[in-house]
This record gives structure tokens, C-alpha cells and sequence, in this order.
């Protein structure tokens, strides 16, 4: 029987892979196994690695065995690729190919035909690897009729190193609008409602203020604050946003001033969270 088989597999993680290769290599002669080869894209904005198998054998269970000893090691079985695939993508000088003949010539491929290294490597020389990834935010609920406001006082907080969950920002085009807030809705240590009259006629904004208000029932540790506008007399506040100190924007007339006056709340509340994590 012939078994075809194309692993997708981590370029910054590959002597494991490379060991796993030198022992098949040692294990299957051409004939059993007429194919092992690697293609690999060394372009720093992919770097890609794969790879494609083939074996004439009839011994029992080796296919199921091949693909657990590479998913094992972090490999994913690509049935939605074939040969055909990476040789039109070498045509576009995506690839490399390498066959692989024995454990010898293994070593040297991967030694000299990856231009880039390993994690393992960069991690010893103090590299970090880790994806940068926002934390400690504080979520804005605002009408988008109030765009332009909101903008310079999501500017004046970032300035004074305040990072703030912003749909406008952080949703991009073709993702879910609702399962983004509301995630957003689950992981920020605070939100700021900027209360207006357009805010009020908003059933998006309804829907935000009450979720954070069932958050803050239960949990009691995020920072709520409300910057209500000019014109927003106390009483038409939500019920529950009356009973907690808010920003009167009669008092700060910039945005500015509304931020100066935020910050040093939002940064106790920050170190309150780091000391509680």
C-alpha cells in the first residue's frame, strides 16, 4: 500500500522533528520508503515548514503510528494539501525542497537550509518570544455619535500611559461586533461610561451597562466610572451609576482636564489588580 502524508510543523521548534526524521530515515530503506523530504520558506514574514512523506509498505498500523509520533511533536496532518501545491508555490519561489537521504545528510540540511533560528536559541540569549499581548485595560461604552469627544479622551488617557479597550480600534472589518465586547466585557478591570444624550437613546449602550453591572454585582473588583455630560441632569443617570461618584463634564470642560482628573483613580485601581493577581 502507499501512504502519502504532509505534516505542517513548527519552524522555530524542529530538532525534535529532525531527531524523528534521522530515526525513520534509519528505520526505512528507499524502497519502504521512497520519500522524505522538507520544504521550507525562509521569508522572515512566514517562515513555513513542512514535511511529505511516502511509504510503499504493507506493515500494519504504520500510517496511524507515522501521524501520532508527529502530532506529538506539535505537527499537524495537512489532508487539504498535496505535492502538487508546493511544487506550483516553489514556481512563485515560496519554498525550498530538501530530500532527505539518510541521517547524515538530515543533519546537514537542517544545519545549513534554515536561515533563521530556533526558540530554544533566541530564549537562551534572553530573546523573548512571547506574542505582545494588552492587559490591565479599561473598556470605554460610548454612543458612536460621540466619536469625535471620545477619541481625544481615549488620545489624553493613552498618553498618560492608560490603555483602554476602544471598539472603534479594536474591532477590524468581518469580526463579530458582539462577541468581541463581549469578551472585552470579560477580561477589562474597568470601564468608563460616557454618559450623553446619545448615549442614552442607545440600546447598544443599554446592553453594556447592564452587562458591566452584573459583573460589578458579583465581583465587586472593577473600577466603574461615569463621565456624564453637560447637559445629563443627576436624575436621568441609570439607577445604578447614581450612587457612585462620577465626572461632571460642567466642571472639566476638555478632555484633558477630564483625563488629568482620571488617572490618578484608574492607576490605584491598576495596582490594586497587579497586587491582587
Amino acid at each position: 500500500m502507499n501512504y502519502d502524508m504532509i505534516f505542517e510543523c513548527d519552524y522555530g521548534d524542529r530538532t525534535p522533528i529532525k531527531e524523528q526524521l534521522k530515526k525513520l530515515l534509519d528505520k526505512f530503506n528507499a524502497s519502504t520508503m521512497p520519500m522524505c523530504s522538507i520544504f521550507i520558506n525562509n521569508n522572515p514574514y512566514s517562515l513555513e515548514f513542512y514535511i511529505v512523506l511516502n511509504f510503499k509498505t504493507d506493515l500494519p498500523n504504520l500510517r496511524e503510528d507515522i501521524i501520532n509520533q508527529f502530532k506529538n511533536l506539535g505537527c499537524k496532518l495537512r489532508t487539504d494539501l498535496n505535492l502538487t501545491d508546493f511544487f506550483e508555490a516553489m514556481g512563485q519561489r515560496q519554498f525550498n525542497f530538501c530530500s532527505l537521504i539518510d541521517s547524515k545528510n538530515c543533519d546537514f540540511i537542517f544545519d545549513n537550509y534554515f536561515y533563521f533560528s530556533e526558540k530554544k536559541y533566541l530564549k537562551s540569549k534572553l530573546y523573548n518570544n512571547q506574542e505582545m499581548k494588552p492587559k490591565n485595560l479599561i473598556f470605554i461604552s460610548y454612543s458612536t455619535a460621540d466619536e469625535e469627544e471620545v477619541d481625544q479622551l481615549v488620545s489624553e488617557l493613552n498618553r498618560r500611559s492608560i490603555s483602554i479597550w476602544y471598539a472603534k480600534n479594536n474591532i477590524d472589518y468581518g469580526e463579530s461586533i458582539i462577541s468581541k465586547i463581549e469578551k472585552a466585557i470579560d477580561e477589562c478591570v474597568g470601564v468608563l461610561f460616557y454618559i450623553t444624550q446619545n448615549y442614552l437613546k442607545s440600546n447598544w449602550c443599554e446592553l453594556e451597562r447592564e452587562t458591566f453591572s452584573s459583573r460589578y454585582a458579583s465581583e465587586r473588583n472593577i473600577l466603574m466610572i461615569t463621565i456624564k455630560d453637560w447637559n445629563i441632569e443627576w436624575n436621568k443617570l441609570p439607577s445604578f451609576l447614581r450612587n457612585l461618584k462620577y465626572i461632571d463634564r460642567k466642571e472639566f470642560k476638555s478632555m484633558q482636564d477630564v483625563a488629568v482628573e482620571l488617572v490618578p483613580t484608574i492607576k490605584k485601581h491598576l495596582n490594586n489588580v497587579k497586587s491582587y493577581r
